[in-house]
């Protein structure tokens, strides 16, 4: 006939673990986020590197005009600017990327303080279940004693 073991502190133990999961969820997307926009920027990188290799095979044929030139470097230039422009982004996407991972860490470590009170708890009403369940054997024995002795 033990007793269920019942937390008081359940509803805010699920509450916590709910926004443990919602904040590790803001933060996989927060890493997700900052791995796209390098890959953005490897993508300007790389149209960058065509350019470039482009405009240096044109600038080996004999008839490559000087507005042609102009108009590769104001290409590369743009590339450059949207690459310093990615750059930052990237920088941006890292900090919000740290900061979700901070209020994963705090809600976290949140939810285990919980649960670590609630293993306390377990463990008291275990050792308390023991107790009665001792006091029940040990009111048996007496009784079949005084039986024995009785009879």
């Amino acid at each position: 006939m033990s007793k269920a073991f019942r937390f008081p502190l359940q509803r805010i133990l699920n509450f916590k673990d709910k926004i443990a999961d919602e904040k590790s969820r803001h933060f996989q997307r927060s890493l997700a986020e900052v791995e796209r926009e390098k890959q953005e920027l490897a993508e300007i990188e790389s149209t960058k590197t065509a350019a470039l290799s482009e405009q240096r095979s044109r600038e080996n044929e004999e008839q490559v005009s000087l507005r042609d030139i102009r108009l590769a470097e104001s290409h590369v230039s743009q590339l450059n600017d949207r690459m310093e422009q990615q750059e930052k982004t990237i920088a941006q996407r890292k900090v919000a990327a740290e900061s979700a991972r901070q209020e994963l860490l705090k809600a976290t470590k949140e939810k285990r303080v919980i649960e670590k009170l609630r293993e306390r708890q377990f463990a008291e009403h275990l050792r308390n279940e023991r107790q009665r369940e001792t006091v029940v054997e040990n009111e048996l024995a007496i009784r079949i004693t005084q039986r024995e002795q009785g009879s």
